[in-house]
């Protein structure tokens, strides 16, 4: 308890580990162990909510000069804080404070200028700044401390559909937002998110605690882009095939039998091992035909198997003897409309100088692993992407 800010704990925050270095490579079996799960992170500041008898404070990860502790800032974001009026006293949650699709720098002028500055400037200039709760580590005077990061988010999002927190808008914009928490297929969750511009992904060990001022080895993972460079377009690969999501059968594209999904193809098939697939005919969009027969079969394809799209790019390097050698392949990052225009014109793409960004780059070997595409570069000439200079 302090003083200054009566009733108040203020936990200092858990430290959140990167991978160590040279064990980067251990990244896929964290992943496939299920020991963890992943939470996307965002790109602003952590803020801690504490609610007390007294009243409900917002601290930052920042000591004030002044008083020695946490410093407070709930009066910059009296919108957040009339969210949280109905929780228990006794709670603490844990979030960032962040402007959605902007950069922590633009959380500055309002979390770093006086309260009516603060203000203001949101009213006027800037928007209100979103609250992005990801953890909960006292409930009603009771610490979670101990619990494990699994259960803690389970009783976080209780909280957050119990008390208003998700029914809290401004004109009908949600400014209170709980952290989706991912269990399954890590590896592509933290692909996709890097590809998409996000600032990272944390990893949460499901049985870990949480340690304030601590930085436990392997209970947390940040992960973010850690790796750029420069490489020439190869060629492309193909689609995956048949589609494997959720079809909801009580959806109908038109026909008794339609599925949800509105990509099918009818193959043929021998007979009677089925096997090889003879010919294949593609359905109108939306409609699969149901055809009886033991060597017809409706199949569920993806969309870009569907229309013949390029959904993968071959990126490669010179090597010392100026040989073009193949380091890696992307798909994170294509746009439908590039895979259309790789299919349509692939050619043209080919040799094509390429800016890639990722997590680990294997210099012993020369291989990317998990880069995705971030543009096209002409400002750049192809004698330039070395692979001693990729792999230095």
């Amino acid at each position: 308890m302090d003083v200054v800010y009566p009733q108040a704990l203020i936990i200092e925050p858990m430290k959140i580990n990167h991978i160590p270095k040279g064990k980067e490579h251990m990244l896929p079996s964290l992943c496939e162990s299920g020991e963890y799960f992943g939470q996307l992170k965002k790109d602003g500041y952590w803020y801690q909510l504490e609610t007390t008898e007294e009243g409900n404070y917002l601290f930052s990860r920042n000591k004030s000069v002044t008083s020695g502790v946490l410093s407070e800032k709930s009066a910059n974001v009296p919108h957040i804080m009339e969210a949280f009026k109905h929780l228990p006293a006794g709670t603490i949650i844990v979030g960032e404070i962040y402007y959605p699709g902007k950069r922590s720098e633009d959380v500055t002028p309002i979390m770093g200028s006086l309260p009516e500055k603060a203000i203001e400037r949101q009213q006027n200039e800037y928007g209100y700044l979103h609250y992005y709760i990801h953890d909960m580590i006292y409930f009603r005077g009771h610490s979670l401390l101990n619990t494990g990061a699994s259960v803690r988010y389970k009783l976080l999002q209780e909280v957050y559909n119990r008390y208003g927190l998700k029914d809290f808008t401004i004109n009908g914009e949600v400014y209170v937002e709980l952290a989706e928490r991912v269990d399954d297929n890590l590896e592509d969750f933290i692909n996709k998110a890097l590809a998409d511009g996000e600032e990272g992904v944390v990893l949460k060990k499901k049985t870990a605690p949480y340690t304030p001022g601590k930085r436990p080895a392997w209970d947390t993972i940040k992960i973010k882009q850690t790796a750029t460079c420069d490489a020439i377009c190869m060629g492309f690969g193909e689609p995956t095939k048949y589609y494997n999501g959720k079809l909801d059968v009580s959806k109908n594209y038109g026909g008794a039998d339609a599925e949800s999904w509105p990509y099918w193809v009818l193959e043929e098939h021998t007979w009677p091992d089925n096997e090889p697939i003879i010919s294949e005919k593609k359905v109108p969009i939306g409609v699969p035909w149901v055809v009886k027969g033991p060597n017809y079969h409706t199949m569920p394809v993806t969309k870009a198997y569907y229309y013949g799209w390029k959904t993968s790019m071959d990126v490669g390097a010179y090597d010392e003897n100026g040989t073009l050698v193949k380091i890696g392949s992307v798909s994170s990052g294509l746009t439908e409309e590039l895979q259309q225009a790789f299919s349509e014109d692939g050619s043209s793409y080919v040799g094509k100088i390429v800016e890639l960004s990722g997590m680990q780059k294997n210099n012993d070997v020369h291989t990317l692993r998990h880069f995705f595409f971030k543009r096209f570069r002409d400002d750049k000439n192809p004698n330039e992407c070395m692979i001693e200079n990729i792999f230095s």
